[in-house]
């Protein structure tokens, strides 16, 4: 076993929200993130730092605010298998598209590239779909239907 420390940085952005930390399990999944099977760890406030005990195996951790938002709204990290402890940092950055999402520093991988791109494309899905919702519904109520 080794220890993940995960440290979020202050931010005003989503300050109020506690971030929800999840990592890979296919035996005791609780939640699918990605079409991944996941158990939480915990949670982690804004500017605060928690540690948590995981396996020593390749993992992907996942950072989410809700299981609303889940689909678009979370950063990944993939672990090596090691038995080192391992430091995560992060910060919740400004983007009302994807949610202000927490996302990893120093995350470079082509798989959290690809998982932004991805959260991008259904957050402005979400964003155009709920504008026109909008739109049917103001237009109905001001033309008296």
């Amino acid at each position: 076993m080794r220890n993940l420390t995960i440290q979020r940085r202050k931010s005003f952005v989503a300050s109020l929200a506690k971030i929800k930390v999840y990592i890979e399990d296919h035996e005791k999944g609780e939640t699918y993130i990605n079409d991944i099977p996941c158990r939480k760890l915990g949670a982690i406030k804004n500017g605060a730092e928690e540690t948590f005990v995981i396996e020593e195996s390749p993992l992907k951790i996942f950072v989410i605010f809700d299981n609303l938002s889940k689909g678009y709204c979370n950063d990944c990290y993939e672990l090596e298998a090691g038995s080192e402890d391992v430091v995560l940092s992060g910060v919740c950055k400004l983007a009302p598209v994807t949610g202000n999402a927490f996302v990893f520093d120093n995350n470079n991988s082509e798989m959290a590239f690809s998982n932004r791109k991805r959260n991008k494309r259904i957050g402005w899905l979400v964003s155009i779909l709920a504008l026109v919702a909008g739109f049917i519904v103001g237009f109905a109520i001001i033309s008296g239907m």
